[in-house]
Order: C-alpha cells, then sequence, then structure tokens
C-alpha cells in the first residue's frame, strides 16, 4: 500500500491510497533465498565481503565454522582469520589479494589454502573473488565466496595414498616375478650343465630339453622387464621388445653382434600389451629354430624384420642359411613344442605363420592382419 496526501490551499484534504500487488515479487524473492541457501548447503559455498582497508570483514556464518569459530566469536574483523591460515599458504594470500588490488575492475581473485583447526584438523579451502564498490559506502571490497573443500582433498590425498600403495605393490611384485625368472633360469643353466658333464645321447637329448625350455623362460623375463621400461602399460613398443629379444638370445647363443639383424622402422610401432607378449614369444621359438638350424655367422647371419604394410598388416620375417637338405621338412623340433606355441600363440592373436625356402634362405615369417582395433593400437608414432 502507498499513501500520499493531497492538499488544497496548502491543507490536507484527501489520501490518495493506491494498492499494488507484490505477491510475486516476494515470493520470487523468496525463492531465490531458498535457493542460494541450498546451494549454500549442499556446496559448501559461503559469501564474503572484505574491505581491506579497515579489515572489515562480512560474511556467512559458514565461514566462522570453517575456519573452527563458533558463531560471532572471532568479531567484525579480518585478522583472525588470517592467523589460522597455514604459514606455508600465508604468503601467497596477501601476494594475490595486493595483486586483484591493483588490477582493473573484474580481475578474479584465487585462493587455495589450508586452515589447521585448533583440534588438529586441517580443512582446506578455495576462495573466488573480485574487487567491487559498496553501493553503500562507495568504497572497493573483495566479495566473492569460500568453497569448503575437505572432503573432496580428503579423498583425494586417501586415493592417492592407495595408488602409491599400489604402485608399491607392483614393484614390488615385479621384483619377485624379476628374481624368481632369474631363479628358474640359473637352475635350468645348472641341469643342462650337469647333464653336459654326464654325457651320452640321452643326456645330450636332456640337455637340449632344459636349454629350449630355458629360452621360452628367458623371452618371459625379457617381455616382462620391456612392460616396465614402458611407462604405458597398455601397450608395448615392437621395436623396443624386438631388440630386447635379439640381443638376449645372441648373447644366449654366443654368436657375434652381426651374426644377428635386426631391421625396423626408425619410428615406433605400439601395439596393444597383450598381441606384443604374444607376437614376442613366438618371436623368441622363430629365433631359437633359425639358430639351432642356421648355424649364424656374420657371413651368414639370421635377419629379423619388422614392417606395417599398407598401414593394414603387421609382418614379421626371421630368415637363416639354409644348410639343410632338399628333403628336410620345414617343420619345428621333433618334440613338436615349439610348433604347438606358435599355433596357440597364432590363434590367440589372429595370425598365420608361413615358412619357406629361397634362394638358400629358410625364411618363416608371421603375418597378422591388423582390424580396427588393432590399427588404432598399432600406431607408428
Amino acid at each position: 500500500m502507498h499513501f500520499a496526501p493531497v492538499r488544497k490551499n496548502g491543507e490536507i484534504v484527501a489520501i490518495l491510497q493506491t494498492a499494488r500487488d507484490v505477491t510475486e515479487a516476494t515470493l520470487t524473492a523468496r525463492l531465490a533465498q531458498s535457493h542460494r541457501r541450498a546451494a549454500t548447503s549442499t556446496a559448501s559455498v559461503a559469501y564474503f565481503s572484505y574491505d581491506p582497508k579497515t579489515d572489515l570483514f562480512l560474511r556467512h556464518d559458514a565461514i566462522d565454522a570453517m575456519f573452527g569459530f563458533e558463531r560471532e566469536a572471532a568479531g567484525p574483523y579480518a585478522a583472525p582469520f588470517f592467523e589460522r591460515i597455514h604459514k606455508d599458504d600465508i604468503g601467497a594470500v596477501h601476494t594475490e589479494v595486493e595483486r586483484v588490488l591493483a588490477a582493473p575492475h573484474g580481475e578474479i581473485a584465487s585462493f587455495d589454502y589450508r586452515i589447521p583447526l585448533p583440534n588438529g584438523v586441517e580443512r582446506f579451502v578455495r576462495v573466488r573473488g573480485e574487487i567491487a564498490t559498496d553501493p553503500i559506502d562507495r568504497r572497493p571490497k573483495l566479495v566473492g565466496t569460500f568453497v569448503d573443500l575437505t572432503d573432496i582433498e580428503t579423498a583425494r590425498q586417501e586415493l592417492q595414498r592407495a595408488v602409491n600403495i599400489r604402485e608399491s605393490l607392483v614393484v614390488e611384485a615385479n621384483h619377485r616375478i624379476k628374481n624368481s625368472l632369474q631363479i628358474a633360469l640359473s637352475l635350468l643353466r645348472l641341469q643342462a650343465s650337469k647333464q653336459l658333464a654326464a654325457g651320452g645321447p640321452e643326456a645330450e637329448k636332456a640337455r637340449a630339453a632344459l636349454l629350449a625350455v630355458e629360452s621360452r623362460v628367458r623371452a618371459v623375463a625379457d617381455v616382462h622387464a620391456a612392460i616396465q621400461i614402458d611407462d604405458d602399460v597398455a601397450q608395448i613398443d615392437l621395436t623396443v621388445l624386438f631388440n630386447r629379444l635379439v640381443q638376449s638370445t645372441r648373447k644366449s647363443a654366443e654368436l657375434p653382434e652381426n651374426a644377428m639383424l635386426f631391421n625396423h622402422p626408425q619410428k615406433q610401432i605400439r601395439m596393444k600389451s597383450d598381441t606384443a607378449i604374444a607376437l614376442g614369444l613366438m618371436l623368441n621359438e622363430l629365433l631359437t629354430n633359425a639358430i639351432k638350424y642356421g648355424a649364424p655367422t656374420v657371413e651368414a647371419p639370421v635377419a629379423l624384420d619388422l614392417e606395417i604394410c599398407d598401414c593394414s598388416q603387421l609382418s614379421v620375417t626371421v630368415s637363416n642359411a639354409d644348410l639343410t637338405s632338399s628333403e628336410t621338412t620345414l617343420a619345428f623340433e621333433s618334440s613338436g613344442t615349439g610348433e604347438r606355441l606358435l599355433q596357440q600363440f597364432a590363434d590367440q592373436i589372429g595370425a598365420s605363420v608361413l615358412r619357406d625356402k629361397k634362394d638358400g634362405q629358410i625364411v618363416a615369417r608371421i603375418l597378422m592382419a591388423l582390424d580396427q582395433e588393432h590399427r588404432d593400437s598399432a600406431v607408428v608414432a
């Protein structure tokens, strides 16, 4: 309701009464206040106004609670609040206040700091604000919001601790796996040496079997090591993996460096780990077979060629000198273990193994078509 006097010759002769329905405006304001209170409660957001000249600090009660003060116990000024900011953070807070005061209006002030409470609890808060002119006293004030991030930061720290523990366990597990593989290799070599000392055809056959097992265990160890040196365990650079296998095989067979050659693209060929592991173990079988039947030398080396053909097919080729007769089969050792392993790994990754005799060479080739999933991972980086 609004009342206005009506005067005539200086005297009030009537009262003019006007009415306006403000129900909608009142309800809208109340609804806005409800939304603000709900947002404040849900997001732990609290509003403030700070006068840097007088240190007057007008704020929501939730800010006092963030700093561990009872309601109205801290008084109207900001000094008690500054005193509770972590000693390692307070310098940055003052620097940011000075920066935003000197900046043009509209510049956003940003604070993230810790609050060690008297009870030993540490809170984490985020403050965002800007300089605005107070419409009442026309003074510049820093206005904005406090957000309590304690729950989020506590959860992040707990997650980080869990990740650190997991990484430590992985490192320990990898260390034990490595040691176990080395122990297995040492035992196999010891047994092979004993068989060599025993002599005789049966002992020689047993020794050959032990050396074959040793080669496969060593390949597993090399694949495991290649995974560990790559930051991305989901993918492995085939060039690194194959190079490690070549060096290990060459050293084990006591071959000169140029008796086993590895030809590959200059750039990386990254492959999904499970596929790369299968390819690595297949390659070990091919290299072992090439050494066994090719008697590699510097003049007649074993050659490994790695390439991706037309961006759609992976090709791994191992070739060695043909020292066999024309009637000799191209199958693997008589036990058939290598052949079975090759076929199992080939079936696992959808590859095929081809063998041929050509120009005095025995050539074994692994071919694997790259479907869309493999093309996405077999990226030449």
